[in-house]
C-alpha cells in the first residue's frame, strides 16, 4: 500500500533538549504510520542532514519559513497518494495506527485535525509549556471530513465537496 507522507518545515535545533524533542515528534509520526517530509531551504536541509534524522528531505531553493504553497508544491511535486502537513512541534499520542485507518477512509478527502495542548499526564490542558499533539490540518483534494482526535479510525464531522 502506498506511504502516507507528513510534510512540515523544520526550524533546526538550538541545543540538545530541542533535538531531543525533534526526535521525539518524528519518532511519534513513524509509530503512528507516517514518513515524514521536511520541506526547507538549502542550508537548512545541509544542518538538519548533519544531524542524521530519520526523515526525506524536500528542498526549497531559500531558507526561512516556507509559505503553505511552498509546501503544497512539495506535495505535489512528491506524487504522493496520500499526504499531510503537521508542524514540525507537534507529537501524535497514542495512535499507532492513525496512518492506516486514514489511508482506509480517505479518497480524494481533505482532513482537518486541531491542536490540543496536554499536560504531563497526556490529558488535554490549555496550560503554557504543555505538549502539543498533532493538529495542523491533513489536505488531500475532493471532499472534506473533519476527523476528531479521539475517533481516529472512523469518519465523523461533515463532508461537502470541494471543487
Amino acid at each position: 500500500m502506498a506511504s502516507f507522507q507528513l510534510f512540515t518545515s523544520i526550524k533546526p535545533p538550538m541545543n540538545a533538549s530541542e533535538l531531543a524533542y525533534l526526535h521525539d515528534c518524528l519518532n511519534s509520526w513513524c509509530a503512528a504510520g507516517f514518513d515524514p517530509v521536511a520541506v526547507n531551504g538549502p542550508k537548512e536541509t545541509e544542518t538538519l542532514r548533519e544531524l542524521g534524522l530519520e526523515i526525506e528531505f524536500a528542498s526549497l531553493r531559500t531558507d526561512g519559513k516556507p509559505r503553505i504553497g511552498a509546501i503544497f508544491s512539495a506535495i505535489r511535486e512528491s506524487g504522493a497518494r496520500f499526504a499531510g502537513i503537521i508542524n514540525s512541534d507537534c507529537k501524535i499520542v497514542r495512535y499507532p495506527d492513525l496512518a492506516a485507518n486514514l489511508k482506509a477512509a480517505l479518497d480524494r478527502t481533505i482532513v482537518l485535525a486541531w491542536r490540543i495542548d496536554l499536560g504531563s499526564d497526556l490529558k488535554p490542558t490549555t496550560r503554557r509549556g504543555s505538549m502539543p499533539i498533532s493538529s495542523t490540518p491533513i489536505l488531500f483534494r475532493g471532499t472534506i471530513a473533519v476527523f476528531p482526535l479521539q475517533n481516529p479510525g472512523g469518519i465523523t464531522g461533515f463532508r461537502w465537496p470541494v471543487r
